[in-house]
């Protein structure tokens, strides 16, 4: 029942945002990678050698990803899937214990899944290396055995920003300064980061430097409301694909 609310929910949310937008009516003329990437698959064992992780729901996660990145004709399959024995890794808890599983399990030239039950953040629960993609062997991307998050560190991978990003400078609501601010994206709006509100949706008082209130999109995979998760934007896509095509480095 969950999953077809969400499903009802992300219908409703996309055409009532995009409806007028011709952008968003097809996703036409997008770079199409035209790429399979198989996918290493690391599951660590708890405490008492359980894997908690049926194939079941690695094939649903899996199917989720590429209906995801179909767009832009990118797919993904696990090549292989390794169990982790030491079950202190079913716990990741800082950037430390992070280089020590990679160090241990990660395969050069392939996307690297790692399931474990935490993983660092409490709220966020996940983490991967922006870019990484277009790295030899940093191409990391660490979820729980839910899979919450994948399609969000999956957006990392191939170079996207969150929504909310500040390191470039705050985007105004009006997106005058889109283009080199925020997430460097202007077809997702500016966005506060205030988390999810309960039941899941935005709301706040919040106003920009210009006095302007923010009107953010929950639904988007790179923002931090996971209770809502359910598209990347046409610029999105754009990014990504472009950020694996234009690099000099290529997965196998």
């Amino acid at each position: 029942m969950k999953n077809i609310f969400l499903t009802i929910f992300c219908t409703i949310l996309w055409s009532s945002t995009f409806g007028q937008d011709p952008l968003y009516l097809k996703n036409k003329n997008l770079p199409c990678v035209e790429r399979t990437f198989f996918v290493y698959v690391h599951i660590a064992m708890d405490s008492v050698g359980d894997t908690n992780m049926p194939l079941q729901r690695l094939d649903s996660l899996f199917k989720a990803a590429n209906d995801a990145f179909a767009s832009i004709c990118i797919s993904f399959d696990y090549c292989k899937i390794d169990t982790i024995v030491d079950y202190s890794f079913d716990d990741i808890k800082d950037d430390i214990e992070v280089g020590l599983v990679t160090s241990r399990f990660q395969k050069k030239r392939r996307i690297n899944l790692y399931f474990t039950d935490k993983v660092l953040d409490e709220r966020v629960n996940s983490f991967s290396v922006h870019n990484g993609i277009t790295k030899s062997d940093e191409c990391i991307v660490i979820v729980p055995k839910s899979g919450k998050g994948l399609m969000h560190e999956l957006g990392h991978t191939f170079g996207l920003y969150h929504t909310f990003e500040a390191k470039f400078g705050l985007e105004f609501v009006n997106q005058s300064n889109c283009a080199t601010a925020g997430d460097l994206i202007c077809d997702t709006p500016a966005d506060p980061n205030i988390g999810p509100n309960i039941p899941c949706e935005f709301i706040s008082n919040l106003k920009d430097s210009n006095g302007d209130y923010y009107k953010t999109e929950i639904g988007n995979y790179m923002s931090h409301h996971f209770c809502a998760h359910c598209f990347f934007s046409r610029e999105q896509y754009e990014v990504m694909a472009k950020n694996y095509l234009n690099s000099t480095f290529k997965m196998w």
